[in-house]
């Protein structure tokens, strides 16, 4: 949807537990099994991601049940992950020598950081050439199976982002003419 409102209650639906329920799940993390804790609390956050393909995978679930279904799932989400980052968090502090801890933290919060970034960009890269590929199979099935056009492929699809990678890559400086053409240091 593209409504403002309703992103600002998602993330309202995910902040709130986070915020809530924070320290109470620190003392659970500390007085508990932190490998338990840790375990209960990603089944929990699996659940909820399935929950949410479910949703997404019936076709009539928004016309019959409105969206607070999902709000109710991403606020679910949001107390299994206040549980599972200190779990998590003091866990490694067990697993890993002392020696080896620093290097560990800097390990983990990179590759944290890497999957936050490239994560939703694969994603929106197979959301993409997933939508071209069924504009694809929908023309194709209008014109009897041939498709008029040169090109195929999601890659095609979308417009010669290919081509314009090719030439990127291969003159480095053409990098530096777009950016100074689009206002970019």
């Amino acid at each position: 949807t593209p409504d403002s409102w309703a992103l600002g209650l998602v993330g309202l639906a995910e902040a709130l537990p986070v915020i809530g329920v924070a320290l109470y799940a620190g003392h659970v993390a500390d007085r508990r099994a932190r490998r338990r804790v840790a375990l209960v609390a990603t089944i929990g956050m699996l659940a909820c991601a399935v929950a949410l393909l479910l949703f997404t995978i019936e076709p009539d679930f928004m016309f019959r049940h409105g969206v607070w279904p999902i709000y109710i799932v991403i606020f679910a989400s949001g107390i299994a992950r206040s549980f599972v980052t200190p779990a998590a968090n003091a866990l490694s502090a067990e697993l890993v020598p002392r020696e080896l801890y620093s290097n560990s933290v800097a390990w983990r919060s990179s590759t944290g950081e890497f999957a936050a970034v490239g994560g939703p960009a694969v994603g929106g890269g197979h959301y993409a050439c997933a939508g071209a590929l069924l504009r694809i199979g929908a023309r194709r099935r209008r014109t009897g199976g041939r498709d008029p056009r040169q090109g195929h492929g999601c890659l095609a699809e979308l417009g010669g982002h290919r081509r314009l990678l090719r030439h990127l890559l291969r003159r480095r400086r053409a990098v530096g003419r777009y950016r100074r053409a689009a206002g970019l240091p």
